[in-house]
């Protein structure tokens, strides 16, 4: 949503978050295209891919690996003047996790200035309290825990026309969101997520896909006493499927192998399409 007064973009249009090779997919759709087609160098420096050759939609930047210090000025000069070439109606600017003072700073600049212009901003939930004038991006990749409840928090503190939801789709090839997407074990911010979940009253912590977090789950169970739940998602099934229909596995023991490995990370339920087939194989001894 934009504010009156702001470019104007109807309610609940959609914006997808794409790189310029597929830009062209959006055409003659609803959609509305973020061009990822920008990154933050060494000192703030912005990069721009040499694919992107469109105009309109918004500018998305991406600045998780911004390394050393960043003077807000030039920085926010060399967004307003992309956004005034390619006639971009607003920016999602994607930093790390990692808030600092001189990001803050930055992003309280730019805010200031891509408002004047009458241009929509839109940061990750945890720097919108930087700028009056930045959307609150709230991630959709929870780990646990209720999104509904995360997202009636942050409408308390910045208010209803200030939040927007980022879908994110992180574990592409597995079809699921996954809580880092990353491969790689809870940083302490997303542990402390997984502990305002549990303060709310979670019943369950679920992690997703299976097979491949089995170091988050990992870190789940050991941090937290609660049930912890391993989602095991279709790519993981039609993998194994694939595999024994190849003649390359035995489709049952691999199965059971699978599903032992997540009990064994930490899990104490499991949801998979192989529910039936590993309540036999419970029954049948194979499994315990």
């Amino acid at each position: 949503c934009f504010n009156k007064g702001e470019t104007a973009v109807a309610k609940q249009t959609l914006i997808v978050l794409l790189p310029p090779e597929q830009a062209q997919a959006l055409s003659g759709t609803q959609r509305f295209p973020a061009h990822r087609a920008y990154r933050l160098g060494k000192e703030g420096h912005l990069f721009r891919s040499s694919a992107l050759n469109a105009r309109g939609g918004l500018m998305a930047v991406d600045g998780r690996g911004l390394e050393g210090p960043v003077d807000p000025a030039p920085f926010c000069q060399e967004i307003l003047r992309e956004c005034g070439v390619r006639n971009f109606r607003g920016v999602v600017c994607l930093l790390g996790e990692g808030r600092t003072p001189q990001l803050c700073r930055t992003v309280q600049l730019l805010g200031d200035r891509l408002s004047h212009q009458k241009l929509t901003f839109y940061v990750p939930e945890q720097y919108a309290g930087c700028s009056s004038h930045a959307r609150a991006l709230v991630s959709s990749a929870v780990s646990g825990g209720s999104l509904e409840q995360r997202l009636r928090d942050v409408r308390g503190r910045y208010g209803q026309e200030r939040v927007v939801l980022f879908l994110e789709r992180r574990a592409e090839d597995f079809f699921l969101p996954s809580p880092t997407g990353s491969g790689q074990p809870l940083s302490r911010e997303a542990l402390r997520e997984c502990a305002l979940d549990a303060s709310e009253g979670a019943d369950i912590l679920m992690v997703k896909p299976a097979l491949c977090y089995l170091d988050v789950l990992r870190s789940c169970a050991e941090a937290f006493d609660l049930p912890m739940c391993a989602y095991s998602v279709s790519g993981e099934y039609a993998m194994i499927k694939s595999a024994a229909a190849a003649g390359l596995v035995d489709e049952r023991r691999i199965m059971c192998e699978t599903a032992l490995a997540v009990f064994r990370a930490g899990a104490n339920m499991l949801i998979t399409y192989y529910a039936k087939e590993l309540a036999d194989a419970i029954r049948q001894g194979e499994i315990g």
